[in-house]
């Protein structure tokens, strides 16, 4: 399932290269790009209401069958374009469009499936989540992203037949691996399940149900989602401008967001290990939070075009993308290990659209402050918000359910 997912996912990085690549030339304005990602964020709001529908099927099954819907739309628009003759344009966008959709079925599948294989075992979870996020930040940053610019250039058509090829092979994958280990339809807890019923009454009806879970509550996603969207790409963006080899820095700034990608979750790993998950988040927090008070400090009291400011900011960056990277592995991992039936559902569903709606009021709110003209305004709401995180898990750590606890329920 693991392959199955890392091939599917560099199909994807492939085909969403097209959308730049036609921005770039012309063909379509930039504001399809604001479109699509807005359209993706409104959908993750929407995850509460799509899991009881998710949560019907197998996730080996509805991972299999996002891959067919994949392969169909892609050959699909390669015969609108082929024998029909349908402008590229409006093809990539009808494509694009359609398959806003699938992410959100298999970021809930992947997570449903990591659920039922870690049963009890908050290792095995912390295992899967660190490999997988690790790998997709190594692949976005290093090889996809690349690659598909750069096949983008010869022929947006190729990325589409790519893309077909590697969802062929994740299918295959995927079929293999639900044989080996098949997966149910996700169970309930049994109706005397006391979490079952205080699950149900608090979903979108009880505000408090966000804050029941101690570490693994959704206003955890939701506030780092915020602080990232705030901060974001527009942070590089102001680095970069104030150097005298703009596109140098710009790729230096996303190698160490990457770097950090790739590191915290492997970090991660190894800290669960040795750490108790409440004291681990919270320690996450707190380098998350050192880091942007650093670079709130390079911003404000060096100059702008100094070289120790440049380094300071990068710096900041690593560190932030290592501790969020990593606090959001844990976070996961924990969710999955402990939490049961109503109870996970509610706080996968609530969680998604907390940081969907973090990211999306993070970017318009980064954009608002210019954060790419002058971060100093920006990197303060996001140390706001952080520190703000961090008294609460502090504060609430005793409500955050234990291993031994969650796995005896349901």
């Amino acid at each position: 399932m693991f392959g199955g997912f890392l091939v599917s996912f560099t199909g994807s990085m492939f085909a969403e290269s097209a959308l730049p690549a036609l921005i770039a030339v012309g063909v379509l304005p930039v504001a399809w790009l604001t479109v699509f990602r807005t359209a993706g964020m409104v959908l993750d709001m929407g995850t509460p209401f799509a899991m009881r529908f998710l949560a019907r099927f197998s996730p080996g099954r509805l991972l299999q069958a996002c891959e067919l819907v994949d392969i169909a739309l892609c050959l699909t628009a390669l015969a609108l374009i082929a024998v029909l003759d349908v402008p590229l344009a409006a093809v990539i966008v009808a494509y694009l469009l359609a398959t806003t959709i699938l992410p959100l079925v298999i970021d809930v599948a992947e997570e449903l499936y990591i659920a039922q294989v870690s049963m009890a075992s908050e290792d095995a979870a912390v295992r899967y989540n660190s490999a997988i996020s690790s790998s997709t930040a190594l692949l976005g940053f290093v090889i996809a992203q690349p690659l598909g610019a750069f096949i983008a250039e010869q022929s947006v058509v190729l990325l589409l037949i790519a893309n077909t090829v590697l969802s062929a092979v994740a299918l295959t994958a995927r079929t293999i691996s639900n044989r080996m280990l098949p997966t149910a339809p996700f169970k309930q807890t049994e109706a005397g399940d006391p979490r079952r019923k205080s699950a149900r009454r608090s979903l979108w009806r009880k505000a408090s149900f966000a804050f029941s879970l101690g570490a693994i509550s959704p206003i955890i996603s939701g506030s780092l989602a915020l602080a990232n969207g705030i901060i974001g790409g527009y942070v590089v963006i102001w680095a970069a401008s104030n150097a005298s080899n703009l596109l140098a820095q710009t790729g230096i700034g996303l190698f160490c967001f990457g770097i950090g990608a790739v590191v915290g979750p492997l970090t991660a790993r190894r800290v669960i290990r040795r750490v108790e998950y409440s004291a681990a988040m919270i320690t996450g927090a707190s380098v998350l939070l050192a880091s942007l008070v650093v670079g709130l400090l390079a911003a404000v009291a060096l100059p702008a075009q100094s070289a120790v400011t440049t380094t300071l900011t990068w710096l900041a960056l690593l560190g932030a993308s290592f501790a969020r990277s990593g606090a959001m592995v844990l976070y996961a991992s924990a969710r999955q290990a402990r939490l049961k039936g109503e109870t996970l559902l509610g706080a996968i569903g609530i969680s998604r659209s907390f940081s969907a709606g973090g990211t999306l009021a993070g970017v318009w709110l980064g954009l608002a402050l210019g954060v790419a003209d002058n971060p100093c305004l920006g990197l303060t709401f996001a140390i706001a918000v952080i520190a703000a995180m961090l008294v609460f898990m502090v504060f609430r750590r005793g409500d955050t359910p234990q291993l031994k606890a969650a796995a005896s329920q349901g």
